[in-house]
């Protein structure tokens, strides 16, 4: 006689409406793990075979972030930018503006509600940026392809890095 703990996992296991849906999601798991799927990394180019490229120099960082295709540096740099250029004008950081008009015109910073949507834009694409990069990224709408989806993304950056962009020469006196 069996012991009534297994037979009831064995007979959670074999209900067709609960058991076995777990047994192949676990299965389906287990062998993505083991065997991950082949990912299309962009490989550095002949020119960067012997070096590596610098980590100190703000454009060169982002040079080569966009030329191996790691946009969550791209937009990390441009949040940095974007806060030492406000640093520089109000004192004051990016991520410290105030929340209402009237804080904003109280300390003097009449830009704050536009200049923080600029940084909820960059921020929530690094977050996706991020999860575009990492080494199990799941595409949420399966039904567009993959190019649409890296098209979307990418437009999404371009606008992220011109908004960003005009701000800063604006902050800045750069015109």
């Amino acid at each position: 006689m069996t012991d009534p703990v297994v037979a009831a996992i064995e007979a959670l296991f074999l209900e067709p409406t609960l058991g076995i849906p777990i047994l192949i999601t676990v299965w389906a798991l287990l062998a993505w793990v083991l065997w991950p799927p082949a990912t299309s990394e962009r490989r550095p180019g002949a020119l960067r075979k012997s070096w590596f490229p610098p980590e100190a120099d703000l454009p060169s960082r982002v040079y080569f972030a966009l030329a191996d295709g790691h946009y969550s540096r791209v937009l990390s740099a441009l949040a940095q930018r974007l806060d030492e250029a406000v640093r520089s004008r109000y004192h004051l950081s990016l991520y410290r503006l105030p929340v209402t008009r009237w804080g904003a015109r109280r300390r003097g910073v009449p830009e704050a509600p536009a200049l923080r949507r600029v940084l909820r834009g960059i921020s929530s694409l690094h977050a996706r940026a991020l999860e575009r990069e990492s080494r199990f990224y799941v595409r949420w709408r399966f039904w567009r392809t993959p190019e649409f989806d890296e098209d979307d993304f990418l437009l999404r950056v371009d606008g992220a890095l011109n908004a960003a962009g005009g701000w800063i020469r604006q902050l800045e006196g750069t015109r």
